[in-house]
């Protein structure tokens, strides 16, 4: 059995972030991800384990199949790596060649998590997949991220971020009922992926510090997404019906929209027409400033929104509700409607762009924002800290991304202390 990295499970106490951050610093990962993958390193180097990317030596020419720093010119890319790296080490391992995978094997009896999201059977070649690495280290959770898991009749399928969003579900939600599917502004599929693949990790970590028991992790990118559409199914399964796409709208009445999303004078705000007690609320109040800007509404002002059936709600009265709203939404810029809309106690919110998160003062006065250096930019850029905060504390980042082997002779000192002869020998070899 494993010596328990925390002394007593059932006594470990976190009361501040540093708490936390320490706490999982002793944790050894081995992360051999590319982007499928690079959600789950990042979440576990953000609340202190001490993740060490491993990545092909860029002489190899591996780099285009797991890397940091892939060769792309497009600054955003380079950008996307740079941000889902920070906080890793990073050290390079020649894996084709049999050194490499011995210097691999020593690593994994000093390691707790191995991380990696290459296509299955591709580590069990390299005699390195859960069964290999376990009869080294029994206590070792092995978490692998693959397209459509280790098993099944699609377990080979190759997958992209807009296939498994195709796959998993969401894409058929996504765009207007009457127009194809879209697909989201901005790649998620990997990162649901990694955001399930680290829960997972760290439940097999606590499973591990009871028992000493390690386990094999498998997380499925697919079925990773197929969790975020749980209402279609059950929608599906209880009335033998299918939730159409809504786009901006969301659906009241027998398949009619409301508007969700209204355009005002520099943009957009989330705005939904609700009823019960708080949504009634919001309605009375809206109605309420609506008259005074002499903009009332006889339909609005009217309506019992608190008791409103909205299963009962026809074409024409959606229709009288959506004009009005329209035109006084449009009347005011975003900042003039949020700001009013606090208070009078009325649920409407900007919707906002990079930019306005920037320049957010609610984000700023928290001091969510930190200055790190990058790799290929001149000073310092801002860079948003882990979303996760312990008694009004956010969690420290450990580091900016790493370059490429940037940390090999200080992990294999550290690791396995070898000496400068033995190092510089692996480099001769070209192991590393």
């Amino acid at each position: 059995m494993a010596k328990p990295l925390f002394h007593n499970t059932q006594e470990i106490s976190v009361n501040s972030a540093n708490d936390l951050w320490h706490c999982l610093s002793q944790v050894k990962v081995l992360d051999l991800t590319n982007e499928m993958g690079y959600m789950c390193g990042k979440m576990l180097a953000d609340m202190g384990a001490d993740v060490i990317k491993i990545e092909w030596p860029e002489e190899k020419g591996k780099s285009k199949e797991s890397s940091i720093y892939q060769q792309i010119y497009d600054q955003e890319n380079e950008l996307y790596s740079q941000m889902y790296n920070a906080g890793k080490r990073s050290i390079t391992i020649n894996l084709d060649c049999e050194d490499g995978r011995g210097l691999f094997k020593k690593l994994i009896a000093r390691t707790d998590i191995i991380l990696e999201s290459y296509p299955p059977g591709k580590m069990e070649d390299w005699g390195l997949d859960y069964q290999d690495l376990s009869a080294i280290n029994s206590s070792l959770i092995y978490t692998s991220i693959t397209p459509f898991g280790r098993s099944g009749p699609y377990r080979h399928n190759k997958i992209t971020d807009l296939v498994a969003m195709a796959m998993g579900g969401p894409l058929f939600l996504t765009g207007d009922d009457d127009r194809p599917p879209v697909q989201t502004g901005y790649p998620q599929a990997y990162l649901h992926a990694g955001a399930e693949a680290c829960v997972a990790t760290m439940m097999a970590l606590y499973h591990r510090e009871t028992t000493g028991e390690g386990q094999l992790v498998d997380v499925s990118i697919q079925e990773s997404l197929m969790a975020t559409t749980f209402n279609t199914f059950f929608t599906w399964i209880t009335n033998h019906a299918v939730i159409p796409r809504m786009g901006s709208s969301r659906m009241v009445g027998i398949y009619l929209n409301m508007p969700l999303v209204w355009p005002c004078k520099d943009g957009f705000v989330n705005f939904t027409v609700l009823g019960g007690p708080s949504g009634g609320k919001t309605m009375r109040n809206l109605a309420n400033w609506m008259e005074e800007e002499g903009m009332g509404d006889e339909t609005i002002s009217s309506t019992d929104w608190g008791s409103l059936d909205f299963y009962g709600l026809t074409t024409e009265m959606v229709e009288k509700v959506i004009k009005p709203l329209d035109l006084f939404f449009s009347k005011y810029n975003r900042e003039e409607l949020f700001s009013e809309s606090i208070k009078r106690g009325i649920m409407l919110f900007p919707v906002v762009s990079a930019d306005d998160i920037l320049t957010d003062p609610h984000l700023d006065e928290k001091g969510f924002w930190q200055q790190l250096e990058q790799s290929g930019i001149e000073g310092r850029i801002l860079f948003p800290r882990s979303p996760i905060r312990i008694n009004d504390e956010y969690l420290p980042l450990r580091s900016k991304a790493p370059h490429v082997g940037e940390h090999n002779e200080e992990v294999l000192r550290e690791l396995l202390g070898i000496s400068e002869q033995e190092f510089n020998e692996l480099v001769k070899k070209e192991v590393l």
